[in-house]
């Protein structure tokens, strides 16, 4: 049986000038191509957590709600596991300071790998969101 979750990204409100809550949904939920990168990587663990096959990355905005369904990539996870470790390793002697990427093995090759992957995320459907531009309240 395979297992499923869904990721969504998009929706946060803000407070204005005290007419109320505004709905503020996030301009670049997704770009013309794929899911952003940060998406991709973050559905990935997810669905190393929970053992699941593939989730529904779900990114809405305040015209469109696009879905896209990410299947789980064993490569990926696997270079990502690799590249963790050589992380960890360079990270430890800093003192809790970031290490600088270009320092570390693999991370340059494993970046441009992993957008790549993201890019090639199809989207299921596209479809319009119930509120438009003029209607951005919540009810």
């Amino acid at each position: 049986m395979q297992r499923c979750f869904c990721h969504a990204v998009g929706c946060s409100t803000k407070k204005d000038d005290g007419r109320g809550w505004v709905w503020s949904p996030l301009k670049c939920a997704f770009g013309d191509v794929g899911i952003p990168v940060r998406h991709f990587v973050q559905c990935q663990v997810q669905m190393t957590a929970a053992h699941a096959d593939f989730c529904l990355h779900v990114g809405w905005g305040i015209i469109t709600c696009k879905v896209i369904c990410v299947p789980f990539d064993q490569e990926l996870f696997m270079q990502m596991s690799a590249l963790l470790s050589r992380i960890l390793l360079t990270a430890a002697p800093l003192a809790g300071k970031r290490p600088d990427p270009t320092t570390i093995p693999g991370h340059k090759n494993f970046a441009e790998f992993t957008a790549q992957r993201a890019a090639d995320m199809t989207e299921l459907c596209n479809i319009k969101s119930m509120k438009g531009p003029a209607q951005s309240r919540w009810l």
